[in-house]
């Protein structure tokens, strides 16, 4: 039963997978923290890891070697992304930049001022809603990739 789950999943395209464990990622990091495993996920977060070479070390919490680390690796990656896509690719002339620099704007501007709206309406205290934008972000891009989005015809 299981090997026939697996072969389906081998079968997917590299995106396809990616796609996937992105969306389960999601799923059980906003189940573990919005359930009874919060105690648990927080004290998982809190976890102190260490990187030691010789004398030197880093001692942080997992939470921070996710912020700092792996996100700095993350946008790395995006810029690097970019810079192709605007030396070589699909975003070298003005015309086809329009529609995904405002679909961009729009993305992060929308989002935030939904966020910001809804925690007025249930007058939360303060919350930290800039960390949404690096997740809008990266599902914006997986799906560009995915589905291998070309708008330049609506110009």
């Amino acid at each position: 039963m299981v090997s026939k789950y697996y072969n389906a999943f081998n079968n997917l395209s590299q995106e396809t997978k990616a796609g996937i464990v992105l969306i389960i990622a999601t799923i059980l990091a906003l189940v573990c923290s919005n359930t009874i495993l919060h105690d648990l996920y927080s004290q998982l977060m809190h976890l102190s890891f260490r990187v030691q070479i010789g004398q030197a070390y880093l001692d942080k919490p997992l939470i921070l070697w996710i912020n700092d680390g792996l996100m700095s690796i993350f946008f790395f990656i995006i810029g690097l992304e970019l810079k192709r896509e605007i030396l070589e690719g699909h975003l070298k002339d003005l015309h086809s930049v329009m529609l995904p620099c405002a679909a961009a704007v729009g993305g992060i501007i929308v989002p935030v001022l939904f966020f910001s709206l809804t925690l007025s309406i249930i007058k939360a205290g303060q919350y930290q809603w800039q960390q949404i934008l690096p997740l809008l972000l990266e599902f914006y891009l997986y799906l560009v990739k995915k589905y291998q989005l070309n708008l330049s015809y609506l110009f």
